[in-house]
């Protein structure tokens, strides 16, 4: 009976070995960023994502804040997307925008 339940233990802990490596390398990096270069016809320039893609800000967060919130930039809104932004004037022209839904950041320089 011993026998049987530390064979068990033994098989259970190896294929625990085996499978962790697998699921941590499967999924995205804690620190995952990326510059997404800009989308001019949008208005938006130097865009950053952290935990988004760029697809998700270039066709859903860009262009919300643009239809709802881009002639007041500096103001705080929610996109229906889910999605809280935040403008701060930079100075003579452009303000940057943050936009983030939990861990996933989105952010631009608009003119």
């Amino acid at each position: 009976m011993h026998y049987r339940f530390g064979a068990s233990l033994l098989l259970t802990a190896a294929l625990s070995l085996t499978l962790i490596p697998a699921v941590l390398a499967s999924g995205p990096s804690a620190t995952a960023s990326a510059s997404c270069g800009n989308l001019v016809r949008q208005g938006a320039y130097q865009i950053k994502t952290t935990r988004a893609t760029f697809t998700t800000a270039k066709k859903t967060v860009i262009p919300q804040w643009n239809k709802k919130c881009g002639k007041h930039p500096t103001r705080s809104c929610t996109l229906a997307s889910g999605y809280a932004c935040k403008g701060k004037f930079d100075g003579y022209e452009g303000t940057t925008v943050k936009c983030s839904k939990g861990t996933r950041r989105v952010t631009w320089l608009t003119t």
